[in-house]
Formats: C-alpha cells, structure tokens, sequence
C-alpha cells in the first residue's frame, strides 16, 4: 500500500506538519506500528513559489523540515522547486506524478533504479572553496536547462548556490561540477564557512542528477532528477507566522 501527500502550504509556519503526520497515521501504536510496516509513503516537497519577503525564508525552512521525514521507514520525496511559480501549486502536475511513481517503483515495488536527485551529504572546506559530495548521484550530476519535462538540456552554468563566512551572510556563489562533488566558492568569501542551495521560495536552482528510467515497455521514462534544497550549517533561523499567502 502506498500513501502521498502534498503538504498544505499554510503550515508554512511550522516546522512538525509533515513528519508528525507521516509518523502518526493512527492512534493506536500496536496499528502504527503495522501501517509502518506495510506502508509506503511519499509527499511532494513545496514547489518553487515565490513573492519575496518572509517567503524565502519560510519556504526554504518548510522544505527542510519535510525533508527529516526521509528519515521514516519506506518513504520518499518528489522535488518540485523546479515545477511551480505561477502559483502556490505546481501547475506541472505530470512531472509532479512521474517522480512520485519512480519514487514507488522503488520503495514500493523494490525496483532497483535511482529514485530520488542529488542528496547533500558531507562539506569540506579547502582554501577559499568548499567542496560538496552528494547520495543518489545516479550516472553523473549535471547542470540541467531548459523545461525539467521536455527533452534534456545541459546549461552552460550551474546555478542556485550561496556561500558564507563567519558573518554568516550568504551571498551568491559560483559552483562547477567535479566528477561526484560540486565546488563552490566566491571571491568575497576567502574563509567559508557555509553553502547553501535553492534556499529561497522561488529557487533558479539547476542541479540533477542523470539517470536512464525506462518504462516496462523499454521506453524512456526519467532521465534526470533534481537536487532538493539543502544548507550545510545550523544557523538559527528566525520562524515567520505572517503574510502566508491564501
């Protein structure tokens, strides 16, 4: 059995919403245990929406806040930064339920494909550069252009990264794709100390991963997948409950 959710935008506020629900389908706990069990479970992450302001910084903290419920037995995540904007739902709704059926073809099915984008998983700093590895890297990361459900693109730059040093300011950052890792650095940042990545409401963000996803009849299915937002550091970050939009 499988369940998806699409996390309501007005619990933008907090940061329980997603993780108590997936993690507390029934009262009783001999039940949760079993819908555990038997279980598979996936959400849609916010989709790129953004009207400046308190937005890019809820969104990105929201995001981040779906994203521990990953840490739950059988569950998965569609990243859909790239498949919104016009409005607070993605109005791509095929993309949308492609990554969340590739993403059941594995943990449902036990189908042994790529089904998530470029996980962040470790920093370490060198000089003024800080070098980023990453889960589910599939055959190659990529910097993707063009329409995420069209044919695919490679873009000439890879976009969407921020960096900081001890003052913790982030600013733009230039990044370059190296074999498994990415690099990312500035020359106003000599000590950095932080990368973030899509870190705001509306994220111009283009890192994927490549991957060859066929359907059962041997046509192609997937062939990239993107990166969901991340930053390395915890820096407290101020919650905000005003200007939700409707």
């Amino acid at each position: 059995m499988t369940a998806s959710y699409f996390e309501e935008h007005h619990k933008v506020g907090s940061n329980k919403g997603l993780p108590f629900l997936l993690n507390h389908p029934v009262k009783n706990p001999n039940s949760r245990l079993l819908l555990q069990l038997v279980y598979t479970k996936q959400f849609v992450q916010l989709a790129g929406f953004g009207i400046g302001g308190s937005i890019d910084v809820t969104w990105p903290v929201l995001r981040e806040s779906q994203n521990t419920a990953l840490d739950l037995p059988n569950t998965a995540s569609a990243v859909a930064i790239d498949i919104g904007g016009d409005g607070i739902h993605p109005w791509q709704k095929v993309g949308v339920g492609n990554r969340l059926a590739v993403a059941a073809r594995n943990i449902a099915y036990g189908e042994d494909i790529i089904h998530s984008g470029p996980v962040y998983n470790d920093i370490t700093i060198h000089g003024n550069e800080a070098i980023l590895t990453f889960d589910f890297i599939g055959n190659e990361l990529i910097a993707r252009a063009g329409d995420p459900e069209g044919a695919l693109e490679i873009a000439d730059e890879l976009t969407g990264f921020t960096i900081c040093g001890s003052d913790q300011i982030f600013i733009p950052a230039q990044a370059t794709i190296s074999g498994n890792t990415v690099i990312v650095s500035s020359p106003s940042v000599t000590e950095p100390v932080a990368v973030r990545y899509g870190w705001n409401g509306l994220p111009s963000a283009n890192l994927y991963n490549k991957v060859d996803i066929f359907t059962k009849t041997g046509e192609p299915f997937i062939e990239a997948l993107p990166a969901s937002p991340f930053r390395t550091d915890t820096f407290t970050i101020e919650e905000y409950t005003e200007d939700i939009p409707d």
